[in-house]
């Protein structure tokens, strides 16, 4: 199953999207110091906003959409807040489940017909 999964995935721009977001969260959260320089805390948070943003926006290319030209602030919209009033189709990881449970199904079938007594 993970197999199959990892090959189905490896692909979709909304896969690749949450784990460069989840690269990035990491890299973020092994950081130690934090600068005192006020001059060095905004450089490094603007160099964190364009990661976010190149992610975002890499995001919207594969997925046919324009790009961004700077990310929403926190009390605006975010830019993928309308995908869950979208089609169930169009959500890859409502699709990615089912397609998970197919092949579990599938797995399942194929184990029943080899312990099947031969007659």
């Amino acid at each position: 199953l993970k197999a199959r999964h990892e090959t189905r995935t490896g692909e979709n721009p909304d896969f690749v999207f949450t784990r460069n977001r989840l690269a990035l969260a990491q890299e973020l959260s092994h950081e130690t110091t934090v600068s005192l320089n006020e001059e060095k805390r905004r450089a490094q948070q603007e160099s964190i906003e364009k990661r976010q943003l190149a992610l975002e926006n890499a995001l919207r290319q594969a997925k046919g959409e324009e790009p961004l030209a700077k990310l929403a602030q926190e009390d605006e919209t975010p830019p993928h807040a309308d995908d869950k009033k979208g089609k169930p189709e169009d959500d890859a990881y409502l699709a990615e489940s089912g397609k998970i449970l197919l092949d579990w199904l599938g797995l399942n079938e194929a184990v029943a017909k080899n312990n099947l007594p031969r007659e």
